[in-house]
């Protein structure tokens, strides 16, 4: 059976807030590196699922963060 909510989850997590500040950065480098925070984690919460195990959860988290940050990403820009 797999757990509840694991380290993966945690770390795809964090991509929600950072998409929520995205739009109010009006500083090009700080959205810069906010992108880049966003691909590391993204990478790490892969990682962490490969090496510790995936949750139900994770299944569907990591999909909806990804998509909902390029979502953001991409009207903030336009």
């Amino acid at each position: 059976m797999k757990p509840a909510v694991t380290a993966a989850d945690v770390v795809t997590a964090l991509r929600f807030p950072l998409g929520i500040m995205f739009p109010f950065v009006r500083s090009p480098a700080w959205q810069l590196a906010i992108v880049v925070v966003v691909a590391v984690t993204d990478m790490a919460d892969g990682a962490l699922a490969r090496r510790f195990g995936s949750s139900r959860a994770g299944a569907v988290l990591d999909p909806v963060a990804d998509k909902a940050f390029m979502v953001v990403a991409f009207v903030t820009i336009t």
